[in-house]
């Protein structure tokens, strides 16, 4: 969705992480409904997790906002990269950038953050990468169970 404009940018979105319900599937992300979530296992292979969209047009992205979902503020992400992939090339990069916030970042439930673009960047692909490992979260007592977890309630993407 564009906040400015206020018009939903049409994508497909996937992820290798699991649902962890019916209802909190990948597209909940960009629904820009308050009361939905993407709500997601992490891969078991180790891997980190992901989440990606492909747009049917180039689209000029010149940053993006999160909104922490209803509950467990230990769900929230708190290190990630933005990748936006090349027209030319949907392998290649055109523009890669680190996010850490750490723990406590969203102090509330349904708290939207906006997160600046360093270059602005006209891409197809946007893929978010997900990190669990980093400092105050690798020892949190729910980062230790066999599985992790990360919830959103809403992407928008500033273009």
């Amino acid at each position: 969705r564009d906040p400015e404009a206020g018009i939903y940018l049409h994508c497909t979105a996937m992820s290798n992480g699991v649902a962890a319900a019916a209802s909190e599937t990948v597209m909940k992300a960009v629904d820009d409904t308050p009361n939905s979530k993407w709500c997601s296992f992490w891969p078991k292979d180790g891997s980190n997790l992901w989440i990606e969209f492909d747009f049917p047009r180039p689209i000029a992205i010149s940053g993006f906002s999160f909104t922490s979902a209803n509950d467990n503020d230990w769900r929230d992400p708190g290190k990630w990269t933005f990748e936006a992939f090349s027209i030319e090339n949907s392998s290649k990069h055109a523009h890669e950038q680190l996010f850490e916030v750490g723990p406590g970042y969203f102090e509330e439930r349904f708290l939207k953050k906006d997160f600046k673009l360093s270059q602005r960047v006209i891409t197809k692909r946007i893929r978010f990468t997900f990190f669990k490992d980093f400092e105050g979260y690798v020892n949190n007592d729910h980062y230790d169970t066999p599985t992790f977890i990360t919830q959103l309630s809403d992407i928008c993407f500033n273009v």
